[in-house]
């Protein structure tokens, strides 16, 4: 379900998208505009792009980071909850979504999943929010106190994970209060249920605009300031000691690995926040003065962005983290080497300086010698 065009009982259901049900007779009195092909077709294949590449990318990371010993860091078991949480939004929220477009508003998969659908979808995308906020506290941590044990943060975050999922559903909770499973009825008198999310009485508007404060504005003000202060303290200690550049140079690339997924966040969630909130002031006649379809533009815009960002996560840290292209080379050869695809195992040749594991420099370090 698509919670911004259900947020605000906008009246756009008097003439969006139930043309196809009219009788003939109906269809010649009233006009009812129908939504652009190009948006619906544009709509469909952008939908189908992000999902597919959303679940390949995020799964992808979860075995990697499962399967490599050498992964199990703090910051990587958050990257693992993050993934975790946009493969739910995904896979929880775009094919709702996707039917939307289809079904034109009307509600097809019972009064549970009206009511599951929305506090889901708010619920795993504040998930995303804590987890990429304590992703680069972490860092932090790291870069402020390097001698600090690591393994009294792994036994930490366990807890801080689960607190972060405690928090992100209690913080949904009123969404199972203010979703409605109504009935409708269609021009030509065809009894119809819809799945909505008035956001009309002044709690209501209340809760929402405290969550984007307290799920957008805050974390993007306290995320700038750690940023900032982490790239402050590798460039002084760069400056100051000229032997640990390696070192420094994985701290850089780390920073700029968060910051990249920080900064794509908070881009794609930024469209979805500022029409949710103008869905909650906005008045019906403003609504309708909008039309259909810069109505259904700007609707659509703001949802693929949000589903851009849980999709593109993975994308980045495989492009960035050079740790994590080496942990995938090292899994796929594993895959080769252990019956995924035997007829790659004599087809590359071993190169001096070449980093690629082949089987005979994997079977030579098994037994601890060298083949160089």
């Amino acid at each position: 379900m698509d919670v911004l065009m259900t947020q605000n009982n906008s009246g756009l259901t008097e003439s969006y998208g139930f043309k196809n049900n009219l009788t003939e007779a109906n269809s010649s009195e009233v006009n009812i505009p129908s939504p652009p092909d190009y948006i619906v077709i544009s709509s469909t294949i952008l939908y189908t792009i992000i999902f597919s590449v959303g679940i390949v990318g995020n799964i992808l990371v979860v075995v990697v980071i499962s399967c490599s010993r050498r992964m199990k860091t703090t910051v990587n078991m958050y990257l693992l909850n993050l993934c975790i949480a946009d493969t739910l939004v995904i896979m929880v929220c775009m094919p709702t979504a996707l039917a939307d477009i289809f079904m034109k508003e009307v509600w097809l998969f019972g009064e549970f999943m009206c009511m599951l659908v929305p506090f889901l979808e708010n619920a795993v995308a504040h998930a995303s929010v804590l987890t990429i906020t304590a992703i680069t506290f972490e860092r932090y941590k790291v870069v402020r106190y390097p001698l600090k044990s690591v393994d009294d943060n792994m036994r930490a975050v366990k807890w801080i994970l689960l607190g972060i999922w405690f928090a992100s559903a209690a913080s949904c909770v009123p969404y199972l209060f203010i979703t409605k499973f109504m009935n409708a009825t269609l021009y030509d008198g065809t009894p119809v249920k819809v799945c909505r999310v008035p956001i009309v009485e002044s709690w209501s508007k209340a809760y929402i605009i405290s969550l984007i404060i307290v799920f957008f504005v805050l974390p993007a003000l306290l995320l700038f300031a750690l940023n900032c202060h982490i790239y402050h303290i590798l460039h002084i200690t760069c400056r100051q000691d000229i032997e640990k550049h390696d070192s420094i140079k994985r701290h850089r690339q780390v920073g700029n690995n968060i910051a990249s997924i920080v900064g794509i966040f908070f881009l794609c969630h930024l469209p979805f926040r500022v029409v949710s909130l103008w869905l909650v002031f906005a008045t019906l006649e403003t609504i309708k003065r909008l039309g259909l379809e810069r109505y259904l533009l700007l609707i659509y815009s703001a949802r693929i962005c949000f589903y851009i960002n849980h999709a593109i996560n993975p994308v980045i840290y495989n492009f960035v983290s050079s740790k994590f292209r080496q942990a995938f080379r090292d899994l796929t050869t594993r895959c080769r080497l252990f019956g995924f695809g035997k007829p790659f195992l004599n087809v590359t040749p071993i190169h001096r300086g070449s980093s690629r594991i082949t089987f005979r420099s994997y079977t030579s370090a098994r037994r601890g010698t060298s083949n160089l």
